[in-house]
Formats: C-alpha cells, structure tokens, sequence
C-alpha cells in the first residue's frame, strides 16, 4: 500500500474547481500583516538510534534494536501531511461557498540528530516555512508545492539533540513572541523519545532534570505553540520511559505510533487543531437525502470512509447514479479513505448517498458553490438612453463559459432591480424578454434626469419559493445616460395654432422650427454625431386631401439648437385649408457607431386663408356660379326655342275696299306675316317666331311695328296666339289667338287681322 497517497491529493483539485468557478469578487484582499490560518513545522528525529538502533557499546560500537526500522518517521511525514492538505483544501471549498475570507497556511519540516557543535550538520532545514500553494505537475496531475519538497529517503544525523532541533524551529518563527490574531503555531515533533548527546545533560535513569531544563530553555516556543509528540519506538525502549515528560510539555498531545495505520488518524487530529473544525458537520451516508439549492455553479461531495473496505454512492434527484462519467462531473479521486467528485451546474433537488453493502456507515460532505453568475451583462431595452425620453434596462446572468442562464421553471426568481435617479431609489422587478427566459428587462420605464448622469444600479436575487434570502446581489453596475446626446422639440408651429395662407393675394407657406437642447439649454453639437447636421433632422407635414411633404430641416446661422425648414409648395385654395399635423425626425450616428434615433410628438396646427382673399375667392365662386348659371339658361332657351310645336300659318293685315273696287273685293293685303317660313339661321325652326314690317311706310300705314306667333291648342283645335307691337311708341300691344282657318279680327277703322292656317286656301 502506498501510504503517502493515503489522503486523496487530487481532492485539492476542488479548489482550483470552485476557484475557477467563482466570480471575481471572491478575489479577496487580506489587511497588511494580518494572515488568517496556520503555521505547521514537522521536526523529524534522523538520529541513528531510529533507523539503525542505539548504540549499546561505545567501544565495539555494538547498537541495539532501531526505533524506527521501518522509516516510519519520513513515511508519516509524507503520508500523514495528507490530511492536514486535505482539511486544508475542505476548509476553502466551505469558506468560498459562504463568501468568507480565505486563509493562508504553511509548512516546514526539521530534520535533526544529535552533536555538541553547530557544525556537525546535526540540524537540517529541510523545507524552510513555505505558504501552502496548488499546482500541476508535468504530468498535469494537480499537487502540493511542498510534495516536491518533502524528504523521501531516511538520513543519519547522529545522535538526538532536541535543544538543536528546537533552537532551529526558534529561527523560522518568533519563539517568544505569538502569532498575530487568527493564526495558529504549531510544532509536530516525530522521535524515539529519547535524548543524547545534547547541550542538556541527560540521564536515562533520572530524565528529570533534562526536560525541566528542556522546558525552561523554549518555554516561549511551548507556550505559544501547539506542540505535538509522536513517539516512533517499534520495541519501544526508549518512548515508555520518556512519555510522561513530553506529556508534560505537550499535554494531550503525545501519541505512540507503531504502525503505519496508525498515522491517517492522529495527522487528522492535528489538521483539526491546526485548521478547525469544517463550518458544516459531515453528513451520515445511510441513503437520507440531502437537498442541492438551484442556480448552484457547483457541488463538491467529499466521502469519508472508516476503512479502506467501505464504498458508497450518490444518487441524482432523477434516480440515476453518479459515477464519473456522469455528465457534470467535472472532477473525480478516490484513494484508499476517500472519494470526490466535484459536479458543474448540479440538478437541484433531493440527492441521496447510500452505502454500499454492509459496514461502518461512511460520512460524506456537500459542499454547494455559489450562485451561477460570473458575469452580469446589462444592456439597454430599445434605443440608446438619453435625457430626452424614458429608458429601460435588460439584465442577462451569464455562467462562467459566458452563456445566458435559464430561470428554472420549478424554482422561479424573484429579482429586484434599485435604479438611483438624482438620489432618489426606484425600485422595479424583472420580466422575462424571451421564451427561454434568459433575457429581463425591468417592468417599468424609468425617468431620467434632464441634465442626465450616471445612475447606480443594485440587483438582487431570491426565489419566490421557499426562502426569501438573496442567493445573488450584484451593485457594480451603473447605466450612464449621456448628457450630450441632444433633445428634440417643436418650436413653431405651435401646437393648436392657427397660420394663414395668405399675405392678400400673396400665397404664404409654412416655416416650421425644431431645437436640439441639453439639459434645457440649445445644443452645441460639435463633436457628437459623425454627420453633418444639417443632414440629420428631416420631418413629415400632413394635410387635407392626403397632402404629404417631407421636409429637411438646416440649422439657423447664429442661433444655436435651432434648425428650420419653409415649405413653400403648398396648395392655397380654400379646400387646402385645414388641420395639418408635423412630426420631427431625428436620425444620426454617435462617434462610437451607434444609431441614435428621436421623434418629436405629432403637433397640430390649422392653416386658413385671410379674409381678404376669402372674399376674392367667395367672389370669384359666385361670379363663375352666376355665369354657369346664365350659360345654362341661354342653352336652356336656345333648346326650348327650337324644339316643337312650332307655330304655323300667316297672318294678313288687310284693308277693307272701298269706292268702286268693291264690287270687286273687300279686303286687299296690306302685310303678311309668314311664320312657316320663319328659321333660325334660315336653317332650324322655332317655337316663338317673330316678323318685323321693315318699311317705314308700311309700319306707319298699318301702325304695326313686329308681329310674334307662339303654337297654341285650344280643346282639339290647334292654332297660334298673336301679339302684335304697334309702331307708334306709348300704344298698347295686342293679342289675338286663332284656331281655324280664316279666322279674323277687327283692328280698328278698316283694317283686320286674318289668319290662315298652313297648307290652307286662302278667303
């Protein structure tokens, strides 16, 4: 059996396991001159009575039997500083899962014999106070920096001087003088017990006065050091007679060792004392579960075996057994006391450990790392922050291979998020962003300052079942809220105002006006976006009859944050008036390449036309309305004029004859009126026919200046109505209507009106 393996060195791999999984805020800082932990020396007795036995007769240089025939002294020095590595280690993995301040520890080892001078090499330093420190090997096997410091082979130093080995422990540390608060001294001395050839006298039959004179002489270094007495004394000659006066120097602390098997238990005894008891009791391995919390980066379970013929194993909260080919584990050792297995990202749950067979029941220890954060990665939910709008945050939980962490659907979080805004702490809760739940954001927007800042952030974890502590808390971040990034407002149009279309008859267009401030003063933008800016801001201008204009806007010579626009080609009638929305746009790229994007609130304005214009235009309406009006009644008439029934037939003004020619007629024809023949355009007929007497003569003669006809029914007879227009001015107009052929009336004197009808004979 290889006794120096009998403590699991790779159980030290755990350490580098949970170190490199811990964030780095674990990377703890110690105050000057104050180290926390112990200081072990291990003082070896190389004298020749342990390895080649007493000498029994000066002159033959006869020896007895060895003390320590089979090197158990360097075999418990390699093999029983196992355990004090191990506690070492286990100490650590507890520390850094509750966050408590790491300790430092140290080695050295004293090799001696015996010699009344200094130079005889009686005393060696074999391995001067050196820290206790993890490293690999060439191999990659995870070591001890004091393995390769260890002596291995068995030396003879002379005789046993213990004043020498004790006068060279006085020079590694301060004999005289305790450890500072929190570290521990401790002395372990490894001999046969029995003294020779020293600066103290010694006598075997009376050892009184040697280990009274021992006592007196390193009383510093017995009183403020743990000193621990290992006899080596196989036909134990020496150790019975000597062992009541190391008890008395070390009460408690004496121990005979006669077999290898011996050494585990009393170097776990010292390493208790020198380390302290584990913050947690082990468990017992008897198949009771023990709960694994969730979000855990790491579980690291130690079994301790009473004997080298125990065994047990672990079960997963799904039943299945760990082994070392379990997925997560990422760290396994087993030695002849112990296994380990150090599992990433573990399943929370109920796990159990039971033992194998039958037995000495086992005892085991969980050690639960911390919560899986390594990295908190904050970014920004929606556009860049700026003083100018509401903002909102994402929080994403990175592990320590940077991926997103899942909420756990059984075991929910409750995370609270305190946002100091200009001193004042607003506190929000998370929601989930995506499906996977990997990615928050805070469930409300926040308000910045107008000036913006820098605004510390404060995260807190918990489970919303079972317990409420915080599992993870976080107050390194700030979001920064960029006070140079500009806002964006309407300076003109007003919103609600009115502005009119025109200046008399000269059309007006609209000037619209937007300012980039920060912190409530106009902008100075130089520096800030890598466009010019006159290219930055654009807008939109809506109106009636799905008018749309964009619009560019130009910064105004002398006034800084101000940037105009005018539009001019908008319509000016009175339907182009209206309300009119505008909304302001900007659109530019920070230094650091990042799109930064504002819109202005959509204003309303209404555009009018001034009252002067209102009337030309009202006039203009009425004047083109009067004359369509008057277009359409002339073709109205026109239309009526020439469509039937048309008047037909003549009239005939005629005389009544007188003297001699009456015997031959009554009336002669003095004019004739032919409304047959009459034509528009000597081409379409019409319905109202009027015939004027041309002759003066004529018009004087029968006092008729014009004769109109329009078509007349009367009953079933057909005919016309006459109007006749006298030529003398100042007389009446007459009207006569006819419906037969031949019909006549008296016109006064000797004239009449005849009316003979189309196509008739006439009388």
């Amino acid at each position: 059996m290889n006794y120096r393996r009998l403590a699991p060195i790779a159980t030290l791999l755990l350490t580098l396991l949970l170190l490199a999984y811990a964030p780095a805020s674990l990377v703890r800082a110690r105050a000057p001159g104050y180290a926390p932990g112990a200081t072990i020396i291990f003082v070896v007795d190389q004298s020749g009575s342990m390895r080649d036995g007493p000498i029994l007769n000066q002159a033959s240089g006869a020896r007895g039997p060895a003390s320590d025939p089979d090197g158990l002294a360097l075999l418990a020095l390699n093999s029983g500083i196992q355990p004090i590595f191990q506690r070492i280690v286990l100490s650590e993995l507890e520390r850094i899962s509750v966050d408590l301040v790491g300790q430092e520890h140290e080695i050295g080892v004293v090799l001696f014999g015996g010699g009344l001078e200094p130079n005889e090499g009686s005393v060696r330093i074999a391995v001067p106070i050196t820290k206790v420190e993890i490293q690999r090997d060439k191999d990659g096997n995870v070591t001890s920096n004091i393995d390769g410091l260890l002596p291995k082979n068995p030396s003879n130093l002379g005789d046993t001087a213990f004043s020498g080995a004790f006068d060279a422990v006085c020079t590694m540390i301060n004999c005289d003088q305790g450890p500072p608060p929190g570290r521990k001294q401790i002395v372990v001395l490894l001999t046969d017990g029995a003294p020779a050839r020293d600066t103290i006298s010694y006598n075997i039959n009376e050892p009184t006065n040697y280990f009274n004179a021992l006592g007196s002489r390193f009383s510093g270094l017995f009183k403020n050091s743990e000193l621990w007495v290992l006899g080596l004394d196989r036909s134990n000659r020496f150790w019975s007679i000597n062992q009541p006066f190391w008890e008395k120097i070390a009460p408690g602390h004496t121990r005979l060792l006669t077999n290898p098997s011996d050494i585990a238990p009393i170097f776990s005894q010292i390493a208790l004392e020198a380390i302290g008891e584990p913050l947690a009791p082990p468990r017992v391995c008897d198949g009771t579960s023990f709960s694994v919390e969730p979000y855990k980066a790491s579980l690291s379970l130690i079994l301790e075996y009473p004997d080298v013929n125990s065994k047990a194993e672990f079960f997963l909260p799904s039943g299945e057994k760990l082994t070392r080919k379990t997925a997560a584990v990422a760290g396994y050792t087993r030695s002849a006391l112990s296994e380990s297995f150090v599992i990433t990202d573990p399943v929370p749950g109920e796990w159990r450990c039971q033992i194998v067979g039958t037995g000495v029941t086992p005892q085991f220890r969980d050690i639960q790392g911390l919560f899986r954060v390594t990295n908190l990665e904050i970014g920004r939910f929606g556009d860049i922050p700026s003083a100018c709008r509401d903002f909102n945050l994402t929080i994403t939980y990175r592990d320590r291979n940077n991926k997103p962490i899942a909420e756990i659907p059984e075991y929910p979080l409750n995370q609270l998020v305190t946002v100091v805004i200009d001193g004042t702490p607003i506190k929000r809760n998370l929601i989930a962003v995506d499906s996977q739940r990997t990615v928050w954001r805070i469930d409300g927007d926040l308000t910045p300052s107008e000036g913006g800042g820098t605004y510390p952030l404060d995260i807190s974890v918990s489970l919303a079942k079972g317990s409420q502590a915080t599992i993870f808390a976080d107050t390194s971040h700030s979001i920064t809220i960029d006070p140079r990034l500009p806002c964006l407002s309407v300076v003109a149009p007003t919103n609600g105002g009115v502005s009119s279309m025109h200046d008399r008859l000269s059309p007006v267009g609209v000037t619209l006006d937007v300012l980039l401030s920060q912190g409530g003063n106009p902008a100075q933008l130089e520096g800030i976006f890598r466009e010019d800016v006159n290219k930055i801001i654009t807008g939109t201008l809506l109106g009636p009859s799905h008018l749309s204009r964009d619009v560019v806007f130009s910064a105004v010579p002398e006034k800084p944050g101000l940037f105009r626009a005018l539009v001019n080609d908008l319509p000016t009638t009175l339907s182009a008036g209206g309300v009119y929305t505008f909304t302001a746009q900007l659109t530019a790229t920070t230094q650091a390449g990042e799109r930064y994007a504002l819109a202005t609130p959509t204003i309303s304005f209404t555009r009018e036309p001034c009252t002067f214009w209102r009337a030309v235009q009202i006039a203009i309406r009425v004047a083109a309305l009067a004359a369509v009006l008057i277009v359409l009644t002339l073709i109205g008439l026109f239309i009526l004029l020439i469509t039937p029934p048309y008047p037909h037939g003549i009239l005939v003004v005629q005389r009544r004859v007188t003297g001699d020619a009456a015997a031959f007629r009554q009336w002669d024809d003095l004019h004739t009126f032919s409304f047959t023949s009459a034509k528009l355009f000597g081409i379409l007929p019409m319905r109202w026919v009027t015939l004027l007497v041309k002759s003066k003569t004529t018009q004087t003669t029968i006092n008729i200046r014009r004769a109109r006809a329009k078509y007349v029914k009367v009953a079933r007879e057909e005919g016309i109505s006459a109007t006749l227009f006298p030529a003398k001015k100042g007389s009446s107009k007459r009207e006569f209507t006819f419906t037969r052929h031949g019909q006549s009336r008296d016109l006064g004197g000797d004239l009449r009106l005849l009316y003979q009808d189309y196509g008739k004979q006439r009388p």
